[in-house]
């Protein structure tokens, strides 16, 4: 008889990825806005940008960029209700 197994999504293999390879999201994000200026598809820029802040957290990504968590917050839903 089959066990039952539990896979892992396509987002869980990359958050684990990222948080073993930390210096490789710098290379990710910039591929990402690359690929976003190409075809303008937002929700594909959105959902790797939620995925790394999984990684990072949204109170480093808060520091880094000089914005509130809650600022980061507002743009990124203010962009999913827009779209």
């Amino acid at each position: 008889m089959a066990k039952n197994r539990r896979y892992r999504t396509l987002d869980e293999v990359s958050e684990e990825y990222y948080r073993n390879h930390p210096d490789e999201i710098d290379g990710y994000l910039k591929t990402c806005f690359e690929e976003y200026a190409k075809d303008g598809q937002t929700q594909a820029l959105l959902s790797s940008l939620r995925m790394i802040a999984r990684v990072k957290g949204i109170s480093v990504i808060a520091e880094e960029t000089g914005m509130t968590r809650n600022g980061i917050q507002n743009a990124s839903l203010k962009e999913v209700i827009r779209n």
